[in-house]
């Protein structure tokens, strides 16, 4: 592998407020990185003579040599009375490959990731994540679009004793259908019961 060099520069600002029991934290963080070698490639198609459809030509591709990325994060976080509360960042990322003057194939140009927390007792926990990512390209020739896509994830937590916690947890909540990558579809609903012992 060829060797890789990046330069990135990121600025942070933020805050942390606080209201009686209550807690706000925030921050903005844009950001910029130029990559030297990466190892993305730029895809070439070819005509298939069975059925007229374009394909892509595995045997031929070129190196991205140069590309740069920039964007955001807003991140925040709110706790109401220590028992309730909620969190989330939001991402705001643009690509570009400078040889070949397209996108970067896979980048969703927004990605948002919230989680919801309640504590209605001492003894349970229960945590609602929700993510959601733009559409993205499948391809640097932008010939084909990957839809968005968002899921839910649910984690319950009860305190059994000092050391003993019993968690139930389910990903993909609703069973959304969806693709991260072109031909390969994200993971369907599925549950998970366990338990987690502290010595």
């Amino acid at each position: 592998l060829d060797p890789q060099t990046n330069l990135c520069v990121t600025f942070k600002l933020g805050g942390e407020h606080h209201t009686g029991a209550n807690q706000f934290n925030w921050q903005l963080a844009p950001f910029f990185n130029k990559a030297y070698g990466r190892f993305y490639t730029h895809s070439h198609f070819k005509v298939d003579p069975d059925t007229g459809e374009e394909k892509v030509d595995y045997t031929e591709y070129d190196n991205l040599d140069e590309a740069y990325w920039t964007g955001g994060d807003m991140i925040f976080k709110y706790i109401y009375g220590g028992w309730t509360g909620l969190d989330g960042r939001f991402t705001i990322n643009y690509t570009k490959d400078e040889v070949h003057d397209s996108s970067f194939a896979y980048y969703a140009r927004y990605k948002f990731k919230a989680r919801y927390f309640i504590k209605p007792v001492e003894s349970l926990h229960i945590q609602l994540w929700y993510t959601y990512y733009s559409n993205r390209y499948a391809d640097q020739a932008k010939t084909y679009e990957i839809l968005w896509y968002h899921y839910l994830d649910l984690k319950a937590t009860y305190h059994a004793r000092k050391n003993i916690d019993i968690y139930l947890e389910v990903r993909n909540l609703t069973d959304f259908d969806y693709y991260i990558y072109r031909g390969y579809p994200g993971n369907c609903r599925r549950w998970w019961l366990g338990m987690e012992i502290k010595f």
